[in-house]
């Protein structure tokens, strides 16, 4: 999931800012309700979404790939297709500055039908640059 519109690998990925709060709710209702469809329960499902950014992979739109890079890199453009001078694909320090949104489940685990550590339903960033 692209923490913005501009990070998406491809059109079609889904974008943390346009699903909100409901979103995600209804995500993980939906996730939910197909685990118990298949297998009678869900208390043994964990959930993790990754956020991600795809840098100099950015393909937001149909009209092709559109890279945005923290810096340029001489051996990473030429195999990219990055133009060296193009200043417009570089992102600035506040761009870059990535805040992750954790969010911890404490639940039972159970493994071999005993109960182990708690497990956690998270989310996180990851940037590919």
């Amino acid at each position: 999931m692209a923490v913005l519109p501009e990070g998406r690998a491809n059109p079609n990925q889904l974008c943390a800012p346009a699903c909100g709060r409901e979103g995600f709710a209804a995500l993980l209702d939906a996730v939910r309700s197909c685990h118990r469809e298949a297998h009678g329960r869900d208390d043994d499902l964990v959930v993790a979404l990754q956020l991600t950014h795809s840098g100099r992979f950015s393909k937001p739109s149909a009209a092709g790939r559109q890279p945005r890079i923290a810096y340029h890199h001489p051996l990473l453009d030429a195999r990219h297709g990055v133009a060296r001078h193009e200043e417009a694909c570089v992102m600035s320090d506040a761009d870059v500055t990535c805040t992750g949104v954790y969010s911890l489940r404490q639940s039972p685990v159970r493994f071999a039908g005993k109960p182990t550590k708690p497990r956690a339903e998270a989310t996180g960033p990851a940037c590919r640059h």
